[in-house]
Parts: structure tokens; C-alpha cells; sequence
């Protein structure tokens, strides 16, 4: 009887171990990697904005100037608000993908084709002129080519290897469970710590504070290593703006996990000496 429960109190405390676990990476999940504010923060920090709508403008700029199209401003258009709620649908649409909210990363598409149409149908007008169905089926191609052109350089282009790449579906999984299941975890988490104190009275103090100090320090030392060793700046990446923000989250997020590891090693120090305050009655 007594080989049985020694067994079960490992058992639960493997299993407490890994919820602890669970349970700050579901906190992360939360927090940090699905929470569209972070990315909204590091890309405007980075200037991303502002670089996709100038490299926007100037394309559709040279677009509009080989076409001899009159009466389009790319100005009242393209600019860095424009891109920016755009871009920041996409991330809004990524995090529904990774919580399975939608099926697929959504694409941008915009509707230039009809401001265009628009703007140049208000110019030949006042011109004294109108549009005759030849030039507006001419203006509807263009227009199509003028969206392309700009989404071309808002939307993500490896989205589709993203939906096929079997490694990315899986992590795709694991992150859904993490960012919906933190009150089943805390219940296991409740649960598993109420049966361990039944079963060894406050010698369940000292199994506490070892799991919260080994936890602890499992996230801690990797995490921190990573963040002050700059692993992350050795990314081999060519693009500048691109390398800078991914330095950025990575960072941030082995700092938020490093600094959840730290918390549980502290907290483990004054259980400890609770269960010393009961031994020594």
C-alpha cells in the first residue's frame, strides 16, 4: 500500500510539473503570441508601415505614369494609415487561423479598381467629357492590375506554404489547445495539488516548492540565456526591417517566458519555509 502511494504521488507530481508548465505557456499564448497588439506595436517601433506604403505609392506611382492614367492621386490613397489597416487585418486574420477561428490565412483584397473608375469618371466630367463602356472595361483592367500592385506588397506571400507545411499545422494544434484550454489547466493544476496534500499532509509543501523552483528554473535558464546572449540577432535573414522584427518578439517572448520562470522560482523560497514552519511543530 505504501509502494502504491509513493508511486501515485509521482505520478501527480509529474503531472502537476507539466501543467505548471502548460499553464505559463498558455498565459504566453494568451499574452504575447496571439495578442495583436504586440505586433501592431513592434511594427509601427520598426517603421513597417511607413516603408510598405512608400514602396506602395512609388510602385503604383510608375504604374499610373506608364498607363498616362489621369485623375488618380496615389497620395489620397496609399498612405500610411491605408497600409496600416490592411496590415493589421492580415495579423487580425493570423491569429484566427492559429485559433482556428478561420480555416486559412486570409489574403487582402482592396478596392482601387472602383476608386479609380470613380476619380477618373469625376475628371473627365469635368472635363465636359464621359466615360464610354470601352474606356470604363479599359479603367475595370487597370484597375485589377492597380490592386495587385499594391497588394502584391501587403499581403504575405509564403501564406499558402504556411497552410501546407505539416510542422506549422501541428504547432498550429498545440497553440489552439494552449490559448483555449487555461481554466482546464488551473482545474488539473487545483485538483492535482488538493490530492497531493491529502495524501502527504504538509509534506506537500516541500513537493510544491521543489515542482515551482524545478519549473521555474527549467524556464528560466534557457529562456534568459537566449535573450542576453542575443541569440536571436544571429538570425541569418536578409532583409534588415524583417531580421530587426523577429529579433524584437523573439526576445520579448523568451523574456516574458524567462521572467514567468523566475516568478516560480521565488514563490518556491517561502513555501519551502512553510513546510520547515511544520516540521519543526
Amino acid at each position: 500500500m505504501r509502494y502504491l502511494k509513493k508511486v501515485v504521488v509521482v505520478l501527480l507530481t509529474l503531472v502537476i510539473f507539466f501543467d505548471m508548465l502548460a499553464i505559463v505557456f498558455s498565459f504566453f499564448t494568451k499574452n504575447r503570441l496571439l495578442n495583436e497588439k504586440v505586433y501592431f506595436e513592434v511594427l509601427k517601433r520598426n517603421g513597417v508601415y511607413k516603408l510598405i506604403s512608400k514602396e506602395a505609392s512609388e510602385e503604383l506611382k510608375k504604374f499610373i505614369e506608364e498607363k498616362k492614367i489621369k485623375g488618380f492621386m496615389v497620395e489620397e490613397y496609399i498612405d500610411e494609415s491605408f497600409v496600416e489597416a490592411n496590415v493589421n487585418r492580415l495579423i487580425y486574420g493570423f491569429i484566427d487561423y492559429f485559433t482556428k477561428t478561420e480555416g486559412e490565412i486570409p489574403r487582402i483584397s482592396l478596392s482601387l479598381d472602383k476608386e479609380l473608375i470613380n476619380k477618373v469618371d469625376d475628371y473627365y466630367i469635368k472635363q465636359g467629357k464621359t466615360l464610354s463602356d470601352k474606356e470604363i472595361k479599359v479603367l475595370e483592367k487597370l484597375g485589377t492590375e492597380i490592386n495587385s500592385v499594391v497588394e502584391d506588397k501587403i499581403n504575405v506571400k509564403f501564406a499558402e506554404e504556411i497552410e501546407r507545411n505539416e510542422a506549422l499545422v501541428l504547432a498550429r494544434d498545440v497553440i489552439n489547445n494552449l490559448y483555449k484550454n487555461l481554466n482546464f489547466y488551473i482545474f488539473i493544476l487545483l485538483a492535482g495539488l488538493s490530492t497531493l496534500f491529502f495524501m502527504t499532509n504538509y509534506r506537500g509543501f516541500k513537493i510544491l516548492s521543489l515542482e515551482l523552483f524545478v519549473s521555474g528554473m527549467f524556464l528560466a535558464i534557457p529562456f534568459y540565456t537566449l535573450y542576453y546572449t542575443r541569440y536571436f540577432s544571429l538570425l541569418k535573414i536578409d532583409e534588415a526591417v524583417i531580421k530587426d522584427i523577429l529579433y524584437e518578439l523573439l526576445n520579448s517572448f523568451s523574456l516574458y517566458i524567462a521572467n514567468a520562470g523566475l516568478v516560480f522560482v521565488i514563490i518556491s523560497i517561502p513555501i519551502y519555509y512553510i513546510y520547515r514552519m511544520y516540521k519543526t511543530r
